[in-house]
């Protein structure tokens, strides 16, 4: 019998396929991609005569060419050898400017760009006024505006608080969800008043360059723009399928993304009839952050095969490309928006992904259970990095 398998028995071979093959492929290359990105970085070797390798080699070629599943081990192979370079950073630092909030159940901190850490208190939620010099901080019997060092300048008792979200870009309003119901008060602390019911659990968003216009998401997904002020709707949408995970506005107040479980929409509300564009995103879409700058749109989508994703809001028939193939959340956007801040829970890692030029990943292992404990990594939020190259 020859030892060469003629070409119709490799062919059948090839096409054959493993039990669960598809499941088995993604549990395979998340196991190591994940040990690819918290792996030690090894030191450099020296170049030596390739002929020990030839044993190994001829192994693994065996096992590709005649495995019924060769097919699935090559295409793993190729992808963990085709993975973008991810190093390691030394202690906790930021590769661009400004602060880092981080909040959890332990409390409120800020992290400087050289990585000094600072506790604001026992707050379980925060966000950055537009120039960074106060915060709007949250448990869950008060709201509170509070500066970097922690100093408190006035509090309300509310009950279930939640998404506090600051007017840009005076911060003259500070909007917040109360349990299902959205609220509005001065940024001094006063005039608290209910602005809607039947609100959707997702953050508010305030028009840029429209006084006092603030963007929510109703029970049932309609998305509803109101006048602070007075409460007058300003205008809505249709209704959307899918659960809202994302609203915000373009720098310049003229587009309002949308984003949901199952998709994403880009509205023009001011002209008449308002344009509606579906962008080509597809689910499920877990977490999403569009850029400062109002030209990129970070995706996390979920399902079989976790990964993170950008998409171009210039061009919003373009697909979204994968960045990274593995189950990140919570992406926040640098001031500049050149870096993209995601956090891995399940390691309790943060990733820092430069996506203006060349493509560059920094990877900070364990760096969440500083905040809540190796226990409690997972609960660790990423609340905003602030502020603008200006501020």
């Amino acid at each position: 019998m020859s030892r060469r398998l003629d070409a119709t028995t490799a062919h059948a071979l090839g096409g054959m396929r493993a039990p669960d093959e598809a499941g088995a492929e993604e549990r395979a290359w998340t196991i190591v991609q994940a040990a690819y990105v918290d792996r030690a970085p090894a030191a450099p070797a020296r170049r030596r005569r390739p002929m020990a390798a030839v044993p190994l080699v001829a192994v693994l070629i065996a096992a590709v060419a005649f495995s019924p599943a060769g097919a699935t081990v090559k295409r793993i192979i190729n992808r963990a050898l085709s993975a973008p370079h991810i190093a390691r950073m030394a202690g906790l630092s930021l590769p661009a400017p400004g602060r880092v909030l981080v909040s959890s159940g332990h409390g409120t901190w800020v992290v400087s760009a050289a990585g000094s850490v600072r506790r604001l208190g026992g707050w379980t939620q925060a966000s950055w006024s537009p120039r960074g010099l106060y915060l709007a901080v949250a448990s869950a019997g008060a709201l509170a505006a509070v500066d970097p060092a922690g100093a408190v300048a006035w509090q309300l008792p509310v009950r279930g608080v939640s998404d506090p979200r600051w007017y840009m870009p005076s911060g003259y309003r500070v909007a917040y969800r109360a349990g299902a119901s959205l609220r509005e008060v001065a940024g001094d602390g006063r005039s608290d008043h209910l602005l809607a019911t039947a609100v959707a659990p997702v953050a508010p968003a305030w028009r840029p360059g429209h006084a006092f216009q603030l963007a929510y998401v109703a029970r049932g997904g309609v998305v509803v723009v109101r006048d602070g002020d007075s409460g007058a709707v300003v205008w809505h949408s249709r209704r959307h399928p899918g659960r809202a995970v994302q609203l915000s506005w373009s720098p310049t107040g003229t587009r309002l993304l949308l984003v949901t479980s199952a998709g994403a929409w880009l509205y023009l509300p001011g002209q008449s009839p308002p344009l509606s564009l579906r962008l080509a995103v597809r689910g499920p879409v877990v977490a999403a952050a569009a850029s400062p700058d109002g030209r990129r749109l970070a995706l996390v989508r979920g399902g079989r095969a976790p990964q993170l994703e950008l998409a171009d809001l210039t061009a919003p028939e373009r697909p979204a490309r994968t960045v990274v193939g593995i189950a990140f959340d919570q992406p926040t956007w640098s001031p500049d928006s050149r870096w993209l801040l995601v956090s891995q829970p399940a390691a309790g890692s943060w990733l820092f992904v430069r996506v203006a030029r060349r493509q560059r990943i920094l990877s900070m292992p364990g760096v969440a259970g500083r905040f809540a404990g190796p226990r409690s990594a997972g609960a660790v939020r990423i609340e905003g990095w602030c502020c603008a190259p200006a501020g």
